[in-house]
């Protein structure tokens, strides 16, 4: 078996002095949680921590201390649990993404509103200038998610730092399982991103390897697919080559299965956010 620890939506930074010690209060309560479910074994041994996204609140340009508090936080974690950093998967969500680096650049500006508004991702993923310009929007995030486990990342030399995927063989019955950590925030700028939002064919082919020979795909997203301008194929891509889809965004969590008419299904599980705010 194979057993993780799935959070989201910590927003680091977000809020004043009070909605940050009532960030910490909750981080507590989730550490001395943690802290006794494993000492009285009512849980089983964590393998991963998988973090789907919106770690900090600005991708630390507001505050540069988001991505070393929330570093501290995941340490935290790992040690009351007993997992390596190492064993630590992220991926972006919205509030990671320095949305100054496209207000301050005229021509990226243009770009993304391009992507946004009827191009396809696939140029830009397809791009030197593209994969440049995405990048610097998680310049800081980026640093911070290779200080942990998704520095172990699978994919082309060009778009590693964006998505990744990884293969774990499980201790005892060899089972083949696959971690997908894909990008939905890659065009997120403001509060008008549903429906413009893509993942991109290129993307999910890449990091879900759907003629590889795993055993088990568990996809990762922060946003649902409902958000996305491309979501008919992708939902119909994901059925088809994923068997868990973890994601968060929304903050209310919530578990169901979506059966794809081949007699297998899509488990789809929703984390609900560690600090209560608006996605």
């Amino acid at each position: 078996e194979l057993v993780w620890l799935h959070l989201s939506d910590v927003h680091f930074g977000q809020g004043d002095v009070r909605d940050g010690v009532l960030r910490r209060a909750m981080g507590g309560d989730l550490l001395r949680d943690l802290r006794g479910l494993a000492k009285r074994r009512e849980i089983p041994e964590i393998d991963l921590v998988l973090i789907s996204g919106d770690i900090a609140n600005t991708g630390a340009v507001r505050d540069s201390r988001e991505y070393d508090q929330a570093y501290e936080y995941v340490i935290n974690v790992c040690q009351q649990i007993g997992v390596e950093p190492t064993a630590v998967l992220t991926i972006p969500g919205n509030h990671d993404i320095e949305r100054s680096v496209t207000t301050g650049d005229d021509d990226v500006r243009r770009w993304l509103e391009e992507l946004r508004n009827g191009q396809t991702i696939e140029t830009a993923l397809s791009s030197p200038t593209g994969i440049q310009r995405l990048e610097s929007r998680l310049a800081n995030y980026r640093k911070f998610s290779q200080r942990l486990g998704t520095i172990l990342r699978v994919g082309s030399s060009s778009s590693s730092t964006l998505f990744w995927s990884t293969v774990i063989e499980t201790k005892y019955s060899g089972l083949q399982i696959r971690i997908a950590g894909a990008n939905t925030a890659l065009l997120c700028q403001d509060d008008e991103d549903a429906g413009k939002l893509q993942l991109g064919l290129s993307q999910l082919m890449e990091i879900l390897q759907p003629d590889a020979d795993h055993h088990v795909a568990v996809l990762i997203t922060h946003h649902p697919l409902s958000w996305l301008r491309d979501r008919p194929e992708m939902t119909q891509r994901v059925q088809q080559w994923a068997n868990v889809h973890l994601f968060g965004h929304i903050h209310e969590p919530d578990t169901d299965k979506l059966g794809t008419g081949d007699a297998t299904s899509l488990i789809r599980i929703t984390a609900g956010a560690l600090y209560e705010t608006d996605p």
